[in-house]
């Protein structure tokens, strides 16, 4: 597989024009969280089960942000399991 070249500036515009689009980023606030979460509600019920959906790979990476803030936010504790 041939890796393809990575060109700073294309991809800073890339990211710029996506972000003024969606809005989508790291989430750091309780207001990204919910506005991401309300944006990742609509893609599931654009894309629902449908692996090939054009936008289910975006679907992912939204879901990963929303998972990536709740563990930071809300961390499951070291628990024997009857602990839990």
């Amino acid at each position: 597989m041939k890796v393809k070249e990575f060109d700073p500036a294309s991809a800073e515009r890339a990211w710029q024009a996506f972000r003024s689009s969606i809005g989508i980023a790291a989430i750091q606030t309780p207001r990204q969280y919910e506005q991401t979460v309300a944006f990742m509600n609509q893609l599931v019920d654009r894309v629902g089960e449908n692996e090939r959906h054009p936008l289910a790979g975006l679907l992912d990476l939204v879901g990963e942000l929303v998972a990536a803030y709740e563990s930071r936010m809300h961390p499951v504790p070291d628990a024997p399991p009857r602990g839990v």
